[in-house]
């Protein structure tokens, strides 16, 4: 039966799965965190692990900027995603382990999507955020495990077959940034989180999915402030030092022992 043109199509039942020897990879899977326009974040790949199934990233993070999760499926089959922030799944709320068995969205064949909040009902979410880890949703749960990591896994169907082309609609419409989070009395910057935002529209319905047992294809992106990624190492951050006022305190205020003479804090070393 084809899927409607709808937002978002959420898994109702999981029947019997099947060990496929052929597998969709995650080159034929595109994931991107996005801002409220649409535009991509600014990420960084960790170039580890098996390019066919796991990929790896940084992405950079700004206090208060609202953003979405888009899925594109490439292939000519239906696709499930299992989709989690911070360890929890932003459909049920639950603590995820990126399973079968957790509630999914899926996506028709050439399909693409942009999942932007908690879902709280069939035609409601609630907007994703960057926001202090203790202001976070996972924090209001005490769930510190997987704080500042958006994970993504794509499941097979078991009865698959070719699928005709087809749009996936969202909306358009943008509602209020919320605040930023409050900042910690050493003026230091917390760890990032993922805040529940405003309220907003998103139609979905319920269908039938039988996932194998595996995920084909797994996504696991670490959000970060800026400062941090460039203290990493991640990102080259360039600044103009200023003779009469030296910069140490930011590394000082943060605990961490300041470089020393004439080292650049984007020449990372292991």
């Amino acid at each position: 039966m084809k899927i409607l043109k709808l937002v978002s199509v959420v898994l109702v039942s999981l029947l019997a799965f099947d060990a496929s020897a052929d597998r969709v990879s995650s080159r034929d899977i595109s994931v991107e965190i996005v801002n409220s326009r649409g535009h991509e974040l600014p990420t960084f790949d960790t170039r580890r692990g098996n390019q066919k199934v796991l990929q790896k990233a940084y992405v950079q993070a700004r206090q208060g900027q609202r953003y979405g999760i888009r899925v594109t499926n490439h292939t000519n089959e239906r696709l499930a995603f299992v989709i989690a922030v911070d360890g929890r799944n932003i459909i049920s709320g639950k603590r995820s382990d990126l399973k079968r068995h957790e509630r999914k969205y899926v996506l028709g064949a050439y399909q693409s999507a942009t999942y932007r909040g908690w879902r709280t009902s069939k035609n409601r979410i609630n907007e994703f955020f960057f926001t202090d880890e203790d202001q976070s949703y996972s924090a209001a749960f005490g769930d510190y495990s997987a704080m500042g990591v958006i994970a993504v896994a794509a499941f097979r169907d078991r009865n698959r077959y070719e699928y005709e082309d087809e749009v996936h609609y969202e909306s358009r419409d943008h509602l209020r940034v919320p605040g930023n989070a409050k900042a910690r009395r050493d003026g230091s910057q917390s760890a990032p989180g993922t805040g529940y935002g405003d309220e907003r529209y998103s139609r979905s319905r319920r269908v039938d999915f039988e996932p194998e047992r595996r995920a084909s294809a797994k996504y696991l992106f670490k959000y970060e402030w800026r400062d941090t990624l460039c203290d990493m190492g991640v990102t080259q951050c360039y600044s103009k030092r200023n003779r009469l006022w030296s910069d140490d305190r930011r590394y000082a205020r943060r605990g961490y022992a300041p470089p020393p003479p004439a080292y650049r804090a984007y020449r990372y070393r292991n």
